[in-house]
């Protein structure tokens, strides 16, 4: 009986600390490893990608080809990525970070983000015309005082 009770004593003390070492210290260099993680499992230049095809698509196929290379051209990744990462780890704690990485890294995040690009595509005009609408509104107020 007294072993017993000093098993669970010690697995009261242990399993705490067990688990806070498989946990991610949340510190500015693991935010950017995670950050990093995340951007490669959602790279930025397949958002780019996928708009420019979107956008070539409305033009005669004689011009989709040199549209996208002038639109891509224009792109400049290595900013939009510092940015990202800038921004992703002001935000997201490292475990947050992780958590996404691991998401959109999975079989089921990968599918998720092949469809958001259509996604956007059907919820866009809805958003800038309640945004139109709304900053109208906004603007108005104060012109009417």
């Amino acid at each position: 009986m007294k072993i017993r009770l000093l098993l669970v004593f010690l697995s009261c003390l242990l399993v705490p600390s067990a688990i806070r070492a498989q946990g991610l210290a949340d510190t500015p260099e693991n935010r950017k490893q995670q950050a990093q993680r995340y951007l490669e499992a959602t790279p930025p230049a397949l958002l780019f990608q996928e708009v420019a095809d979107k956008g070539a698509a409305q033009l005669p196929p004689s011009e989709q080809e040199k549209y996208k290379q002038a639109f891509l051209a224009q792109v400049e990744t290595s900013t939009v990525q510092q940015s990202l990462t800038d921004a992703l780890v002001k935000h997201f704690s490292a475990g947050e970070l992780k958590a996404l990485a691991d998401f959109y890294g999975s079989g089921t995040g990968k599918a998720a983000m092949s469809k958001l690009g259509s996604y956007m595509s059907d919820i866009t005009p809805t958003i800038q015309f309640q945004m139109r609408r709304a900053q109208a509104a906004g603007d108005q107020s104060i012109l009417s005082k």
